[in-house]
């Protein structure tokens, strides 16, 4: 075997090895993925969680101080904005 050949061969070893470890890598990668947005999801549905809380909260204090209040108004989507009341997405405008 000459020494390009040797070099040529040491070469495409080295190669399969670096496609071996990048393939090793990509599937690592998509598990890591899989695994983060399970736990973006799991901390999104505690979020949600804690705001519900937080407006149940809310909305049992507006009605002990104003029990004329009807509870059934109040809307958890909706937000005040000059006096009115809007869509949440309304208001980010």
């Amino acid at each position: 075997m000459s020494h390009c050949q040797w070099e040529l061969a040491r070469a495409e070893s080295s190669l399969k090895e670096v496609d071996e470890r990048m393939t090793d890598f990509h599937e690592e990668m998509a598990k890591k993925e899989a695994e983060w947005g399970e736990e973006k999801l799991r901390l999104r549905k505690g979020c949600v969680e804690v705001y519900e809380d937080g407006f149940m909260k809310a909305m049992r204090q507006a009605v002990l101080f104003a029990p004329e209040i009807d509870p059934m108004r109040f809307d958890i989507d909706k937000e005040v904005v000059d006096r009115q009341l809007l869509d949440d997405f309304d208001s980010e405008q």
